[in-house]
């Protein structure tokens, strides 16, 4: 990496043409009003920096302030005597400094000086902290990350006021110079856990990180059926993910924070299940984890009772299927194939149109195509309905609903050729895929199967908080948590 020289005129030429077809930078001259002689220059984006701070703290203060050369570092003393900006930094690497003012800093050379003082006064626009959409809370926290990774790293500080919070930062991208803020609590998390964390991350080459999900992929791979990495866009729960003794990753740009290592049965917690009464919250994760399994086995199972085991169904219902598909030009399998493709599409399409439009779609898509489709004989109303049931526990767990799409055609699959032989092989298979994973070095059916007592209270249920005074020992060597209460 190239250095500053002791000669002025080269580092100003050096800086000016790494953006010379940049309309908005800036290389502004500043004479100071004890030393006229005394060559100043300040480097800047226009769009990026705070134009009042860079005018006031800056430009203004490098004009009156009295400059001495008697320092062996001149950057230093200007720095400490004429600049008011709170964070500053000094780099003797040009590519820093470079990166730097591309990313919304200010630069400043100082004479002949090799060392370019960095200050911290961007001005980019930012979106407020709002309520997350898709993790609401009815009497939880409504505060949500943005996309300044500076706020949401001081949105779970200021719920972890503990010197033992540490981050790092990573720069990611060859061209963004994406930063990633690494956090964890020291004494907490193991620290096996964390040198493997940081060695993926830091392995990352890529031209640019533009979300929380490039760094998701490319740590853990994106071929996985089941999410290997956590993720949130609430500060409580990523501080709380924090005290269990897991990493804590912020990408600059995304307002999606990932928490790891993760494991299978997070998929089905949220927040409410701590903050609302204890058996109401209970309520609603049993019903998350049945739902799960209806939503991607209740399609099978009508296929394979329908095509392989008609006599075990009651002979009045199953008068009633074959009555209501009599006229289906279809066989069942591929009408409910086709039904699936069909709920999917309207969802898909539902969710990327404005809010108003996608729910007048929505009910446009429900009730006026699929009653006009059984009227027409298109399609059979049972067939309508266990796929209208099923699509719908899909989207009971968020994470999961593409893992749901593809379990539910994989089980159809094997339910059409083996019946319910077929779907009881291909639940084996899935139970022995999921024990074979592991995230970043948690099994990932860790506390679920086999079910530890100490972790019990927090899967199927959730237990008394007064009890939990335990952490597990695959997320941290301090186990204990909290006194008995």
């Amino acid at each position: 990496m190239k250095e500053f020289t002791r000669d002025f005129t080269t580092n100003r030429e050096w800086l000016v043409r790494q953006f010379e077809r940049a309309a908005t930078f800036r290389a502004r001259k500043v004479i100071n009003a004890h030393d006229p002689n005394l060559d100043i220059c300040v480097f800047y984006f226009d769009s990026m920096v705070n134009g009042d701070r860079l005018n006031r703290d800056v430009i203004t203060a490098l004009r009156r302030e009295k400059i001495p050369q008697t320092e062996q570092s001149l950057a230093h003393r200007v720095a400490a005597g004429a600049l008011y900006a709170g964070t500053q930094e000094f780099s003797e690497q040009t590519e820093k400094a470079a990166v730097q003012i591309a990313s919304g800093d200010c630069v400043i050379l100082v004479g002949n000086c090799p060392t370019a003082i960095i200050l911290d006064i961007k001005g980019m626009a930012a979106r407020g902290i709002e309520q997350p959409d898709g993790e609401e809370s009815v009497t939880g926290s409504h505060e949500g990350f943005n996309e300044n990774i500076i706020n949401d790293m001081g949105l779970i500080k200021k719920r972890l006021s503990s010197p033992n919070l540490k981050a790092e930062i990573i720069q990611l991208g060859r061209q963004s110079h994406t930063a990633v803020c690494m956090m964890y609590l020291e004494g907490v998390v193991r620290s096996d856990t964390v040198e493997r964390i940081r060695r993926k991350v830091s392995n990352i080459s890529i031209d640019g990180v533009w979300d929380a999900n490039y760094v998701m992929e490319m740590i853990v791979g994106s071929s996985l059926l089941f999410p290997l990495v956590g993720k949130t866009q609430r500060p409580d729960v990523a501080a709380d993910k924090l005290c269990e003794g897991r990493v804590v990753l912020i990408v600059n740009g995304s307002p999606t924070v990932l928490a790891l290592p993760f494991l299978f049965t997070e998929n089905f917690q949220t927040a409410d299940d701590y903050y609302l009464n204890r058996p109401y919250g209970n309520v609603g994760r049993v019903l998350r984890l049945v739902g799960f399994f209806l939503a991607v086995s209740v399609p099978a199972f009508y296929i394979a009772m329908l095509m392989h085991h008609p006599s075990l169904l009651p002979p009045e219902l199953l008068f009633s299927i074959a009555e209501a598909g009599r006229e289906v030009p279809m066989s069942m399998l591929v009408e409910l194939i086709a039904l699936i493709l069909v709920f999917e599409i309207l969802r898909e399409t539902g969710s990327r149109m404005p809010q108003a439009v996608g729910l007048a779609l929505n009910i446009v898509g429900a009730i006026v195509l699929g009653q006009s489709a059984v009227e027409a004989g298109f399609v059979s109303a049972p067939m309508v309905i266990v796929v209208a049931f099923s699509g719908t526990l899909g989207l009971m767990v968020r994470e999961l609903r593409g893992t749901v799409f593809f379990l539910r055609l994989g089980l159809v699959a094997a339910a059409a050729g083996w019946g319910l032989f077929g779907i009881a092989g291909t639940m084996l298979v899935l139970w022995c895929y999921l024990h074979s994973l592991c995230s970043f070095g948690v099994e990932y059916m860790y506390t679920f199967s086999p079910l530890y007592l100490r972790a019990a209270q927090d899967v199927f249920f959730r237990g008394k908080i007064r009890f939990m005074n335990f952490r597990q020992k695959k997320f941290s060597h301090n186990r204990k948590r909290q006194g008995r209460v």
